[in-house]
């Protein structure tokens, strides 16, 4: 933009010397003469060809004209400038007081071209021409005045030409209005107008006052194609289109001796924006945006925004596999080497206390889609927020802000986000509620795969949630309901990272009979505390409360169900001896049964698991118990249930005398090497097996379960296993196992 700049100072310098300079020709030499020795002698004096139609003098009137004017390039081929009329009248007399007057200078059909060639310009061979090598060491101000009124130029046209860039900007029917210029303090101000090749148009009036150097500058532009400054963007961004229209309506007041000290104010606004990425994908696009600056200075850090709106935003935010994002991809990395002194001054004024004042007054954005894309999972996920209507309310940096935000979801559902507090996250007070419905899971799968390992494939999940920061402690409340979820099998080619939760049973198990699923999760913590997460804390919650409903699944079923006594199906204790069931197990048998009648999509599991060492020798005890009976009481064969009932009841040092020639050290040896282990496992046995057959009839012709709902079986590593007697209740789906 520096060299812009230099373009727009350096081309009215060089006309301004042309003009001087066939003025004093036409002085000396008179009209034909000057007409003559310059188109000869042009090369000599500028190194560039003039070739004029006509040149004439009124000496009445003090006055120049010049007609049809072709000044060549460098190179004496092309042309650099032409125009068709150039009309000066001045006064000599003013001459005689050491003043320059000329009233009026009409400047009409200028045709010029402005090249960059990078390090040059097409017009530095005429500044280093008329430039002095040596210092100049006049301290003196001179004592010539020079007034120069009624400037106009009149239909004219300037084509920039940026080579290194590859770009050309035309500027076509340029006009200006200098009412008067002078140099010896006084104020003085103009106008300019001009349409771009590229469309749009450009009108500014300036006002100048030289003794303190103060300007004033009102500028106007109508649908400025953004496309002309895409090679300037791209030094920082990754583009390849850059689309919109740029108005604006803006007033600056400032003075030239700090550039940062500068009052704006007025509107801007920007329709149809589009930004493509090199791929051709449409990253960022806007159908208006809207922006209405009460006042900013930037040497003050003062920004007051009266409203931002913004209208159709549209735009793409990407995760990539490779660590990068959107962003990353869009920004070009910074190649220029930072000095280790700017560094510290950089990291001395980060540690200055901040004294910007920024207040938006009113800010919206309505009628906005956002995509977010995540291609670092096993599936890549898209999930798109649209309809997004945002009011923002008195932003401020110091101040309570309150933001509200609504959004749609795919497929029916809704986001309503509240979140009032101050932007010092540090030291200020916050309240964020989010009230999310129907939030379809199937798209959420992805996540669900590339952690747990199980596809969502269908539900719908609805949330509130109200948190609150005061004194950077948190307090939160997470109410989450979810309907009808559907959870596909876990697929073992993924190395999940929670992989041992069985997400499938378990979702099944929390089930209600409607097919809701509701919890809560509380939040509580410290954010001033570097390893506290929420996500964590909420993941941690969540991920207990599978783990906890698949270890005991008739716990979680008869909670789903409104059982308020399903503690007891945990597990169910039993006694090895007994072939039967008690009343209280009966009990638990019955509230099983209960559950299964009303969620046929699981199938009933109970293992038997008892200390088989255990049970051998309380059968041996039992046996030679049973014996001893039958001979006080000359019994033979089976024991009634009355009987085994006292035969329970019969003490150890009853048997000193029936034992007494039985080899062993006590009773208990004496027993286990009387009966051996054979005939007690296979006493055992029949009474785990008659334990099965007993609860089998039960659940299916008593309780009217089906056969393929019901599995009742016996551990298969009772050797190894040291816990108490009991059936350990699980559950299955009835589709496949999870696992």
């Amino acid at each position: 933009m520096k060299k812009i700049v230099k373009v727009a100072l350096w081309i009215p310098g060089c006309l301004m010397a042309l003009v001087l300079v066939v003025l004093l020709f036409v002085v000396l030499f008179g009209s034909s003469i000057a007409k003559s020795y310059i188109e000869k002698h042009s090369p000599e004096l500028l190194g560039r060809q003039i070739v004029m139609d006509d040149l004439s003098l009124n000496l009445f009137k003090t006055s120049v004209c010049i007609e049809g004017l072709r000044c060549s390039e460098a190179d004496m081929k092309e042309q650099f400038l032409s125009f068709d009329t150039l009309y000066v009248d001045a006064r000599l007399w003013p001459l005689l007081r050491s003043e320059v007057r000329i009233d009026h200078i009409l400047l009409s059909g200028l045709h010029a071209t402005v090249r960059n060639e990078g390090e040059t310009f097409n017009f530095t061979d005429l500044i280093e021409r008329f430039s002095s090598d040596e210092p100049d060491t006049i301290d003196t101000p001179s004592d010539w005045k020079v007034y120069l009124n009624d400037i106009r130029l009149r239909n004219g046209e300037i084509s920039y030409v940026d080579r290194p860039k590859d770009l050309s900007w035309t500027f076509r029917h340029l006009n200006i209005d200098v009412p008067g210029l002078a140099f010896d303090g006084e104020s003085t101000g103009g106008g300019i107008s001009f349409n771009l090749l590229d469309g749009g148009h450009v009108a500014a009036n300036a006002n100048y006052r030289m003794q303190d150097n103060h300007y004033q500058l009102q500028l106007n532009l109508q649908s400025i194609n953004l496309k002309m400054f895409q090679p300037f963007v791209t030094d920082f961004v990754n583009l390849s289109q850059l689309g919109g229209l740029l108005s604006a309506d803006i007033n600056l007041s400032g003075n030239t001796d700090v550039i940062t000290d500068v009052d704006i104010a007025g509107t801007l606004r920007i329709d149809q924006i589009s930004l493509l990425n090199q791929q051709q994908q449409q990253v960022l696009s806007m159908n208006q945006g809207t922006v209405q600056v009460n006042r900013i200075n930037p040497e003050q850090e003062y920004f007051d925004v009266q409203s931002v709106s913004i209208d159709g935003l549209q735009g793409t935010f990407e995760l990539y596999d490779d660590g990068t994002s959107t962003i990353d991809r869009l920004l070009k990395e910074d190649t220029t080497p930072v000095m280790e002194e700017q560094e510290a001054a950089e990291q001395s004024e980060s540690q200055k206390p901040s004294r910007t004042t920024l207040i938006v007054r009113e800010s919206s954005l309505q009628h906005s889609t956002l995509t977010f894309v995540d291609n670092t999972l096993f599936s890549p996920m898209s999930y798109t927020l649209s309809d997004i209507n945002a009011k923002f309310d008195n932003l401020s940096l110091d101040g309570t802000n309150d933001v509200s935000l609504m959004s749609r979801l795919p497929e029916g559902g809704t986001a309503i986000i509240h979140w009032t507090g101050g932007l010092d996250f540090e030291n200020s007070d916050q309240k964020l509620s989010i009230l999310i419905r129907n939030l379809q899971l199937k798209h959420f799968s992805p996540y669900a795969e590339y952690y747990v390992g199980n596809p969502l494939e269908g539900g719908n999940l609805s949330l509130t949630s109200e948190n609150k920061v005061t004194a950077g402690q948190i307090n939160g409340t997470n109410s989450i309901d979810i309907y009808n979820a559907t959870v596909g099998k876990k697929n073992k080619q993924i190395d999940a990272e929670y992989k041992a939760i069985p997400l499938r049973m378990a979702i099944g198990l929390l089930k209600d009979i409607n097919g809701k699923i509701a919890f809560s999760v509380p939040v509580k913590g410290d954010l001033n505390n570097p390893e506290f997460s929420y996500g964590k804390i909420v993941w941690k919650t969540i991920s207990n409360l599978l783990v906890k409903a698949t270890a005991s699944p008739f716990v979680s079923l008869g909670r789903a169900l409104g059982m308020g006594n399903s503690d007891a199906l945990r597990d169910i204790k039993f006694d090895p001896l007994h072939p039967d069931f008690t009343s209280t197990q009966y009990d638990a048998f019955a509230q099983i049964a209960s559950i299964m009648n009303r969620r046929s999509d699981f199938k009933l599991v109970m293992t038997q698991q008892f200390n088989l060492e255990q049970a051998l020798t309380q059968q041996a005890l039992l046996d030679i118990k049973s014996d001893y009976y039958r001979q006080q009481h000359q019994l033979e064969g089976r024991l009634s249930p009355a009987d085994e009932m006292v035969v329970m009841e019969i003490k150890d040092k009853e048997l000193n005398d029936f034992t007494s020639e039985l080899q062993g050290k006590n009773l208990t040896e004496k027993a286990l090497l009387h009966y051996g282990n054979e005939l007690l496992q296979q006493e055992v046995m029949q009474r785990a097996e008659m334990r099965q057959r007993i609860l089998t009839d039960y659940f299916v012709n008593q309780m009217g379960l089906s056969p393929d709902h019901v599995v009742i079986q016996l551990s298969s590593d009772l050797s190894s296993y040291n816990g108490k007697s009991v059936f350990e209740v699980s559950a299955e789906p009835m589709s496949e196992a999870e696992d």
